[in-house]
């Protein structure tokens, strides 16, 4: 099950001290310094509508396979 952490070790660490979920494949994700990254890609000129998706999807692929969540359907008033 995803759940919040700090991180503590080592001092060298860009995620120092700060707020991260866990656990991922690969440790841990920081999701506000992901979101500054998506915002600059927006402010750079492309679309929040398509970056969020493609990184949630990311984070998906990321997640441990026995806490990923099951499919859901989309909802009706959503059309890809």
């Amino acid at each position: 099950m995803l759940r919040w952490d700090f991180i503590r070790a080592p001092k060298s660490s860009a995620d120092l001290h700060q707020p991260v979920l866990v656990p991922f494949l690969n440790s841990h994700l920081n999701p506000f310094r992901i979101m500054i990254v998506i915002a600059g890609k927006v402010n750079g000129g492309k679309s929040a509508a398509t970056e969020l998706p493609e990184t949630f999807a990311v984070w998906e692929e990321l997640v441990l396979p026995q806490d990923r969540p099951t499919r859901r359907k989309p909802h009706p008033s959503r059309s890809n």
